[in-house]
């Protein structure tokens, strides 16, 4: 159990996120230093517009720091990619806009592949 004030901290940076500063942990008296960072990607839902589908990769990650009694935690989602299936073709861009094969996606996003054939 912690005890304190939980309290938004502004990151500046040009990327949407949410970061909590927790002081006063009760737990958390330890002299050390602790990290954890957990990142995962995931296929977002589909969105159909004009006959276009559109189907969004992101990466989402979690961060978070325990030291002399705070805690500090902070995430972000982040797009990576989007593959576009229209009536005619199916071709996936990275988010600088480079067109990835769509089998290289897949391999590194497996989930792209249930949405593919769902559709």
């Amino acid at each position: 159990m912690w005890s304190g004030k939980v309290v938004p901290h502004p990151t500046g940076d040009t990327f949407p996120q949410i970061c909590l500063l927790i002081s006063n942990c009760k737990n958390g008296e330890k002299a050390g230093f602790e990290q954890m960072e957990k990142k995962e990607v995931e296929t977002g839902n589909p969105v159909t517009i004009a006959g276009i589908t559109l189907i969004p990769v992101t990466e989402i990650s979690v961060h978070s720091w325990q030291r002399k009694g705070s805690i500090s935690f902070f995430g972000v989602k982040q797009p990576l990619s989007v593959v576009v299936i229209s009536p005619s073709e199916k071709k996936a861009f990275r988010v600088s806009g480079e067109e990835v094969p769509l089998d290289e996606l897949i391999q590194e996003v497996p989930g792209v592949k249930k949405f593919l054939n769902a559709i």
